[in-house]
C-alpha cells in the first residue's frame, strides 16, 4: 500500500490552518465529545504512540479529539472550492443550504435517536479511520434518504445538487499522513492491524446520536471551533429509549 501524503495536513500539523470553505451534515461533533468516544480515542492515541516508531510516527498526524466527527452528507466539499473567494458566492451557497435545513428537519422530526457502535479502525492509503455499525433500525440510511431526497432530488438548483456527496459507510476519520517517512508500509499496516486487535478485545462502545447539525468549514477536516460561527444548524433527534 502506498500512503499518500496531505498538502492540508502538513500545514495542520505545524497548526498552520489553511482558510477554507466547505459544508458538510455531521453528526458527532460535540464539544465536549461523549465520554464513551472520548475514551476510546485517548486509549487508540495511546496505543498508536506506544506501537509506532520515531519515523512512523513522523509520517502521521492524528486528529484531535475536538474535529472527530461522522459525516452524513458533504454539501460542498472544501477542496472543490478552493478558488471561490467572493463572499456573495459563499453566503448564497449558505442561504440557499440554510433554506433546505428547514425542510430537512420537518421530514427528520419523527427520526428518533439512535445508537451505533465500534466496529474497528480501518486504514486505506489516504486516511485511517473508525468504523461502526449501526445499533438500531438503520436510522442513518433514513436520515441520508431524507437528505438525498431533500438536497438532491427535490432540489431545483443543479449547480449545487450537483456537487452532494452522501457516503455509504459510517466512518470518523481520525489520521492522515502528513509526509512519506515510513520506511515499510507493510510493517506500519501490521502494527496498524495490532492495534485494531488490541482495541477489538474491549467491551463493546456504543455511543448515542441524538442530534446532526449543518457546519461550515472554514479550515480543513472540520479543525474549527464548535460556535454559532461555525455550525450553522442543529437538528436534534427525538429521544429513544434504548433497549
Amino acid at each position: 500500500m502506498n500512503f499518500q501524503t496531505d498538502p492540508y495536513i502538513e500545514k495542520l500539523a505545524v497548526n498552520e490552518k489553511e482558510e477554507t470553505f466547505g459544508l458538510i451534515i455531521c453528526a458527532l461533533f460535540h464539544a465536549p465529545q461523549p465520554r464513551t468516544l472520548d475514551l476510546f480515542y485517548n486509549r487508540l492515541f495511546h496505543e498508536f504512540n506506544s506501537v509506532l516508531d520515531d519515523d512512523e510516527k513522523q509520517s502521521i498526524y492524528l486528529y484531535p479529539n475536538y474535529a472527530l466527527h461522522i459525516t452524513i452528507a458533504t454539501l460542498i466539499n472544501f477542496k472543490t472550492m478552493t478558488g471561490l473567494k467572493n463572499e456573495e458566492e459563499r453566503k448564497s451557497m449558505i442561504d440557499h443550504w440554510s433554506d433546505k435545513s428547514k425542510l430537512m428537519k420537518a421530514r427528520m422530526s419523527q427520526i428518533k435517536s439512535f445508537y451505533i457502535e465500534i466496529n474497528s479502525i480501518q486504514l486505506s492509503p489516504a486516511a485511517g479511520y473508525i468504523q461502526y455499525s449501526d445499533a438500531s433500525d438503520n436510522q442513518i440510511q433514513q436520515l441520508r434518504d431524507y437528505i438525498k431526497q431533500t438536497c438532491i432530488i427535490d432540489n431545483d438548483n443543479e449547480q449545487l445538487s450537483s456537487r452532494v456527496h452522501i457516503p455509504d459507510i459510517i466512518h470518523t476519520t481520525f489520521l492522515r499522513f502528513k509526509q512519506n517517512t515510513i520506511k515499510n508500509s507493510q510493517t506500519f499496516i501490521e502494527k496498524f492491524q495490532t492495534i485494531n486487535n488490541r482495541l477489538k478485545e474491549q467491551p463493546i462502545i456504543t455511543i448515542e446520536i441524538d442530534e446532526i447539525c449543518i457546519a461550515c468549514e472554514t479550515h480543513p477536516y472540520m479543525h474549527i471551533p464548535n460556535d454559532s460561527d461555525h455550525v450553522l444548524k442543529h437538528i436534534h433527534l427525538m429521544k429513544s429509549i434504548k433497549n
